[in-house]
C-alpha cells in the first residue's frame, strides 16, 4: 500500500494532537490491504480534519435535480446535484450530506495533483475520497474564467451526441493492425453549491498513462511513431465531425491497454468549439499553428516528430518570413502579448512567420545522449507562471512571455543550454523548498498551500528573471548571468 508523503504529515499532526479517534484511524489503516477499506478510513480522516477547521458547519439543503441546465442555470437551492454516472447517486449524496454547508472548504483541504512539470500544485483539481471509497478527481470553477466551466460541460454533451452514444470509438488507417479506440471522458456529475457560488464536476481517476508522460519518458521511436500516428488520427476524427478541441494536449489524454485494444481517453474541453460540417485543410492548418504545435507538442517532442505527426498541416520550413501580406489567421496570445512588448502594432505574415521560428527554436525538448536524458526548456515559463501565481503575483503570465525572450536570447548569445540548465537548477531547488513547507504546512494543521501568503525563494526566482530580461541585449552581461557568475 503506497501513501501520498503529505499522509506522514498529517499523521503527525495528529499524533502531536494525541487526537484519540485520529489515531484510532490510522491504527486500523496499518492493518488493511483492501483499497476500499482504506480509502473509507481515508475519507473519514478527511472528514475529521474538516471538523477541526470548521466548528460553524450546519446542515445543508440539497436537491437532485434532472438536467445539466438544472445544476449549470438554476439558483434555487443551496445545492444541487446532478448525477450522470447514476451509480455515483448515494456516494456523492452521502458526502453533501457528510460535510454539511462546508462543500468548498472540504475541496480545499484535499490534495491537488502534482503534475510533470510542477510538482507542487495550486489549482482547481484535485482527488477526493467519496464516503463508500471511491476515488475520484474533483474539478471546480475558476473564479475568473466561470464561463469556461459551463462551457466544458455543454461540450461534453454535444461531443457525445455528435460522435454518437456509444462509449468507445473505433479510428481506423488502412489496416486492422492499426485499429485503436477513443474515449470521451465526460464527468460522472456536477454539483452547485449556492453557499460558496462555485461549481464542482467528479470525474472518474484515471487507470492509464498521459500521453505526455508516454512522450517524456519513451525512447522507443517505434513506440513514439504509434502514439504520434494516432494523435494526428484523433485529430483528424474530430475535424471530420466539426471539432475543434483546442485543448488537444497530450496531458489530457489518457492510454491504457484494454482487451479490445489500445485505448485514448480524451480529458478537458473547455476550449472546444463546434462547427458543422467537416473542417477545411486550410483550418486544420490554422488549428495546428496554434496552440496544438508550437504550444504543446513541440514542447516535448522533437521537431522532427512533430513535422511527421502534421505533415500537410504544420510545415515551418514552408513559413515565407518576408511576405507583407496580413497576417490571414488569429494571433496566439503568446504571440500577441510578445508583439505587444515589442512595441509591433502592425504586424505582416513574414515577420510574424519570422519571431515563430525564433519562439519554436527554444521549446523544443534538448537531447542529452551521454546521459539519456532530456531537458525541457519549454516547460520553464509555465513552472514559472504557476509558481508565481500561486502566491498571488498578479502579472505571473507577464513572466512565461519574459522567459521566452530570455531563451530567444540565450540561443542568439550561444549560451542556451547554459540559460536552461541555469534556470532548471533554480526551480528545482524551488521546488524542494516549497515540498517541506507544504510538509510543514500539513504538520501544523493545514492540507495545502494556498494559505501561504508569501514565499522568500518564489521572490527571488522573480528577481532573477528581471535581471535575465533587463539584460538579454547586453551578451557579456547576460552570459555571465546565465553562468551564476554575474
Amino acid at each position: 500500500v503506497c501513501y501520498d508523503y503529505r499522509f506522514v504529515a498529517h499523521y503527525l499532526d495528529v499524533l502531536r494532537k494525541q487526537d484519540n479517534v485520529g489515531l484510532s484511524l490510522f491504527h486500523e489503516l496499518t492493518f488493511l490491504q483492501d483499497q476500499t477499506q482504506i480509502n473509507i478510513k481515508l475519507h473519514k480522516l478527511s472528514l475529521l480534519r474538516l471538523r477541526e477547521t470548521s466548528a460553524s458547519r450546519r446542515k445543508s439543503q440539497f436537491t437532485i435535480v434532472k438536467t445539466l441546465d438544472d445544476v449549470l442555470y438554476s439558483s434555487e437551492y443551496e445545492i444541487s446535484v446532478y448525477v450522470i454516472n447514476k451509480l455515483y447517486i448515494k456516494p456523492i449524496t452521502d458526502l453533501v450530506i457528510d460535510v454539511c454547508n462546508k462543500f468548498k472548504l472540504f475541496i480545499s483541504q484535499q490534495y491537488c495533483i502534482p503534475g510533470r512539470n510542477s510538482i507542487v500544485r495550486l489549482g482547481g483539481v484535485c482527488t477526493l475520497i467519496l464516503p463508500n471509497g471511491k476515488k475520484v478527481i474533483c474539478k471546480q470553477t475558476n473564479q475568473q474564467k466561470i464561463n469556461r466551466f459551463i462551457k466544458e460541460q455543454e461540450n461534453y454533451n454535444k461531443i457525445i451526441k455528435r460522435l454518437h452514444p456509444d462509449s468507445l470509438r473505433m479510428i481506423s488507417n488502412t489496416s486492422d493492425s492499426l485499429k485503436f479506440w477513443i474515449e470521451i471522458k465526460s464527468p460522472l456529475a456536477v454539483i452547485w453549491d449556492g453557499y460558496s457560488k462555485t461549481h464542482f464536476s467528479f470525474m472518474e481517476i484515471y487507470e492509464g498513462v498521459s500521453l505526455e508522460d508516454i512522450l517524456m519518458t519513451e525512447f522507443s521511436n517505434e513506440i513514439r511513431k504509434m502514439h504520434l500516428r494516432n494523435y494526428r488520427l484523433i485529430f483528424d476524427y474530430l475535424c471530420d465531425f466539426g471539432i475543434v478541441w483546442k485543448d488537444m494536449c497530450p496531458r489530457n489524454i489518457i492510454v491504457l491497454s484494454k482487451p479490445e485494444g489500445l485505448v485514448y481517453q480524451l480529458y478537458d474541453f473547455e476550449k472546444t468549439e463546434i462547427f458543422d460540417g467537416i473542417l477545411s485543410k486550410e483550418y486544420r492548418s490554422e488549428i495546428c499553428r496554434g496552440q496544438i504545435c508550437i504550444e504543446e507538442l513541440c514542447v516535448i517532442c522533437r521537431l522532427d516528430e512533430v513535422l511527421e505527426c502534421f505533415d500537410g498541416y504544420f510545415c515551418p520550413e514552408e513559413w515565407d518570413v518576408n511576405s507583407k501580406k496580413p497576417l490571414p489567421f488569429p494571433m496566439r496570445p503568446d504571440m500577441e502579448n510578445i508583439l505587444q512588448h515589442r512595441n509591433v502594432s502592425k504586424i505582416t505574415l513574414g515577420e510574424y512567420n519570422r519571431i515563430d521560428k525564433e519562439i519554436l527554436s527554444v521549446r523544443s525538448p534538448i537531447e542529452r545522449k551521454i546521459i539519456s536524458k532530456r531537458l525541457y526548456p519549454g516547460h520553464i515559463g509555465f513552472k514559472v507562471e504557476h509558481y508565481l501565481s500561486m502566491v498571488g503575483y498578479a502579472d505571473a503570465g507577464e513572466y512565461d512571455r519574459k522567459i521566452t525572450e530570455v531563451l530567444i536570447s540565450a540561443n542568439k548569445n550561444k549560451c542556451f543550454a547554459l540559460c536552461v540548465k541555469f534556470l532548471n537548477k533554480i526551480l528545482d531547488n524551488l521546488e524542494v523548498v516549497l515540498l517541506v513547507k507544504e510538509f510543514q504546512y500539513v504538520y501544523s494543521g493545514g492540507l495545502s498551500l494556498s494559505k501561504i501568503a508569501s514565499i522568500d525563494e518564489i521572490k527571488v526566482l522573480r528577481n532573477i528573471i528581471d535581471e535575465l530580461y533587463s539584460k538579454r541585449y547586453l551578451a557579456e552581461s547576460f552570459v555571465c548571468l546565465c553562468q551564476g557568475t554575474k
